[in-house]
């Protein structure tokens, strides 16, 4: 059997809802620990140990620019993590730990770098806003989320499980 003949023959198996929750969950605690020593990284370069706190509630310029430093490296990190996943595994670990892949709709294709990223970026940010677009993955059949509905993407399973 063809990685993609799943898709190819109609006989799709879109990857469960819980699943999806599950992979997303086991992503998400694997950036957590990466991110770990992204911030070690950060804080030591903005070296904080010598900045007074100021009385009266104004927190010094320095903090301000190490959330802001924080802020844009672990969006980027996500990004990145996503986006390198899909492109190189087909999967994240998290989803090939719940034997999901991603998957080009109609051919069942690897998903590339540039859809890979619209996906993440442009429609996990619309998908997020009042969780619409896994509102969506719930309303459609084929439990594809907004964000695989704007890149045209889908995931499923690899197998009957």
């Amino acid at each position: 059997m063809s990685e993609n003949s799943l898709y190819v023959k109609d006989e799709v198996i879109p990857g469960k809802i819980w699943r999806r929750f599950v992979a997303s969950l086991i992503d998400h605690a694997i950036l957590i620990v990466l991110m770990i020593p992204t911030s070690n990284l950060l804080g030591s370069f903005f070296n904080l140990r010598d900045v007074p706190l100021e009385q009266g509630g104004e927190l010094p310029r320095e903090i301000y620019l190490l959330m802001i430093a924080m802020t844009i490296s672990f969006t980027a990190l996500v990004y990145f993590y996503f986006t390198f996943f899909h492109v190189v595994k087909g999967a994240t670990p998290g989803k090939m730990a719940m034997g999901l892949r991603v998957v080009v709709v109609p051919d069942g294709g690897n998903i590339g770098p540039l859809r890979s990223f619209v996906r993440e970026v442009i429609g996990k940010t619309i998908s997020g806003f009042l969780f619409i677009g896994f509102i969506v993955m719930l309303l459609r059949k084929d439990h594809r989320a907004l964000h695989d509905l704007i890149a045209r993407t889908h995931v499923i399973s690899n197998s009957d499980s």
